[in-house]
């Protein structure tokens, strides 16, 4: 500031510099289980941090991987790529540690059952094996087959929606005589 003039303000104009703060970040814990789930999730939490610089997220990605993990990129993380090390450590991670196609749609034929899930939560598990390459009518008859009760024979599977409830299910075969 300037030196005060009579009135006792200074004629020097203040002057605003921005800074720019750094959101505090802790990646979670990685997910062996839902590896593309979990690079959706902390991509998210980059992008409300600020941070966009792909070195950057690299060293945040390879800071909580476990050694076990860190064995499928160790090329990676001893010789950090250029070019996008954090799109190459993510495609490499998807890539070793994520189900393939067939075998999300071997699980979805064959392992789906709804055990202590609600019918929703196992129709939704249903759907996201699928990847979008099954057919409505098709995921609708293996979803009733893996629930506990027949509703086809109470309710046409021509007129049901995915959207349908169990619950909604069970109420309208009390009805039927």
């Amino acid at each position: 500031m300037g030196p005060p003039n009579e009135n006792g303000a200074s004629d020097t104009k203040l002057s605003v510099s921005a800074e720019i703060a750094r959101v505090a970040f802790k990646p979670p814990p990685f997910w062996r289980n839902n590896v593309e789930i979990y690079f959706s999730q902390i991509e998210s939490q980059i992008l409300i941090s600020g941070i966009s610089h792909e070195e950057t997220k690299f060293h945040y990605v390879v800071d909580i991987l476990e050694a076990d993990i860190l064995s499928y990129v160790s090329d990676l993380v001893r010789c950090r790529p250029n070019d996008n090390p954090n799109t190459q450590l993510k495609i490499r991670l998807i890539t070793q540690l994520a189900d393939s196609e067939s075998v999300r749609l071997g699980n979805l034929l064959s392992d789906m059952q709804l055990g202590d899930k609600k019918p929703s939560q196992l129709l939704h598990e249903m759907q996201d094996l699928s990847l979008g390459k099954i057919e409505e009518c098709v995921m609708r008859m293996l979803w009733f087959q893996r629930l506990p009760l027949q509703p086809s024979k109470s309710y046409p599977l021509a007129q049901t929606n995915l959207r349908v409830s169990h619950s909604q299910l069970i109420k309208s075969q009390k009805y039927m005589v």
